[in-house]
This record gives structure tokens, C-alpha cells and sequence, in this order.
């Protein structure tokens, strides 16, 4: 087996592609883009536009209750298989049990589905998919698996360009203004940069299915310095409404030093604030209002 030598669409690109009616089929597998993807109302308009959508997933995801098929897949504790850190450590995953009901693996699924239609992908047997992988994949290139688990830990090799095309669904990243460490942005008066990212207790949405984190963190929240706090009129623990120029999401606010004026924070792992509604693909940073529940809501410049 080979691969193309040129990549396909990308996630941005299959969406718009599906919203212009110009991509009939989209299959999602182990991904939520509902509610994980930078651009909530794109894809919540390229979903319901999508003439067939199949998701492949081990929890009845947002994306999934909108699919004209699910496939039950195992999680990530009944196959086995390889993962791959944020680090570029490549680590072991060894089954504790069978997947449950009439779940399959991934693996064993993508063979079903190749069968019916008429292909054979061969072995798909955990040790044969990641050989395969190791010739395929730059990155993985010359990793075996008894490197992997072992002391010294098995590594990918950073094989991504440090600039990205514009024409790939985004600017190049060249393109992209970074402000200098310690420069001020200038934003509209009331607004802040809006910045994300995983909570201590919670990793994406799928840990929101465990009885015991959600013990620990149940709430949406949002977090803000106390001088962005005090300027505002705001207290620790009030309701506040967070407005972009996309949309709104509201929840408990907590003052924290944690994090420096000119910024909020919002935790992106409670799949009831829609937090990617406030997003739009493209723009950055996202410049959003704060105030109270009950306060104005028309602070966002348009």
C-alpha cells in the first residue's frame, strides 16, 4: 500500500465542502467536531447539510446523535494499538477487556468496511498496523516496537513543516500576527482575549462521561484576574455571560491570579457551553465582553 503524494482536505475544507453541498458523505471517527471544532456554526451547518453522516465512536458523542449511522467502536481500554503523546512519546495500549455489547475495534471495523466494498487491507493485527505505519509516516520512520515501554521511551521525529501553505484551509502560520513577549495588543475598551484549554480534572469531552471527575469538576466556570475582575464590577462566584461577535455562553466566574489582565479563560470541556460558538475559524485572537447575567449585553464592538 501507498500513499498519495499529496494530502487531502483537511478538516476546514471537508466542513466548507459539505456546507456548499459539494461533499456528500462525511465519516467521523473518534472526533466530536460539533463541539471540539474552532468554528461552532460551520460545523453545525456542514453536519445537518451533509447528505450522509456515519460516526464511528466509543461514546454517543453530539456529532454522533446527529449521524445516520453510528458504529459502537471500543475504547481505548478493550483493543490494542499505540499512542502517541502531545511529547511525541509513542507508548503501549494493551486491552483490560472485551469491548463491550456489539462494539468492535477500529481497526476490525475499517476491515469490515473495506470487505463490503469489495478491498482487503490485509493484517490487522496491532504489530503489523504500526510496521506499516513506520514505513508510511515519516515521523515514525525507523521506530520498532520493542523501543516502545522500554527506558529510554520510543520518539516520533518532528517531520512538520515550520510553515504551513495558505492554500491548506488557513493561513501560513508566517502570516499570523504574534505579538512580542510583554507587548500590549490593543482591543476595544471592555474586551478581552478569549484563551481555552483542558481544565486540571477534565481532558476534552469525553471525560465528562466519568462519574467520579465530574464529581470533582461538574461546573462550567470562567477564570479572570482580579483586576480585570474589579474593573468590570465582578466577584468571585458570579454569573457572567461571556459575548464574542459569534455568540454567547454563560457561567460561574472565579478570580484567580493565575492568569494575567487582558485575558479570560474558559475551561473547553463542558459540552453544555457550546464554547466553540464563540469561535470562528480564521480569526484569532477572539475578542470577547464580560458582565453579568443580568447586565448589558451589547459591549462587543461590530
Amino acid at each position: 500500500m501507498s500513499l498519495p503524494p499529496q494530502p487531502g482536505a483537511d478538516v476546514h475544507q471537508m466542513l466548507t465542502r459539505c456546507e456548499a453541498g459539494e461533499m456528500e458523505m462525511l465519516y467521523v471517527v473518534g472526533s466530536d467536531p460539533l463541539l471540539s471544532y474552532p468554528d461552532g456554526k460551520l460545523a453545525e451547518s456542514a453536519l445537518s447539510k451533509c447528505g450522509l453522516l456515519i460516526v464511528q465512536d466509543a461514546f454517543l458523542s453530539a456529532t454522533a446523535h446527529l449521524a445516520d449511522v453510528v458504529l459502537p467502536a471500543a475504547a481505548f481500554a478493550e483493543e490494542a494499538g499505540t499512542f502517541t503523546s502531545n511529547e511525541g512519546r509513542v507508548q503501549k495500549l494493551r486491552p483490560v477487556r472485551r469491548p463491550a455489547f456489539e462494539a468492535r475495534s477500529n481497526m476490525e471495523i475499517f476491515a469490515l468496511l473495506a470487505s463490503a466494498l469489495g478491498h482487503d487491507l490485509g493484517s490487522t493485527a496491532a504489530p503489523d498496523v504500526f510496521s506499516e505505519i513506520t514505513r508510511l509516516v515519516p515521523s515514525y520512520s525507523g521506530l520498532g516496537r520493542d523501543a516502545i515501554g522500554s527506558a529510554e521511551g520510543a520518539f516520533t521525529v518532528p517531520s512538520v513543516p515550520s510553515v504551513v501553505p495558505a492554500g491548506n484551509g488557513g493561513p501560513a502560520f508566517g502570516d499570523m500576527p504574534v505579538a512580542a513577549p510583554g507587548e500590549s495588543q490593543s482591543h476595544e475598551s471592555g474586551e478581552l482575549e478569549l484563551v481555552t484549554g483542558d481544565c486540571l480534572f477534565h481532558s476534552g469531552y469525553i471525560s465528562q462521561n466519568s462519574t467520579i471527575l465530574e464529581t470533582l469538576a461538574a461546573e462550567p466556570y470562567v477564570e479572570m484576574s482580579p483586576r480585570e475582575a474589579s474593573a468590570l464590577g465582578l466577584s468571585d462566584r458570579d454569573q457572567v455571560i461571556v459575548k464574542s461577535r459569534h455568540g454567547e455562553a454563560k457561567a460561574r466566574l472565579r478570580v484567580t491570579r493565575r492568569f494575567p489582565d487582558g485575558v479570560v479563560f474558559i475551561p473547553e470541556n463542558f459540552a453544555e457551553m457550546r464554547l466553540n460558538l464563540l469561535i470562528k475559524q480564521g480569526e484569532h485572537p477572539c475578542r470577547v465582553a464580560v458582565c453579568k447575567e443580568e447586565g448589558i449585553r451589547d459591549t462587543i464592538a461590530t
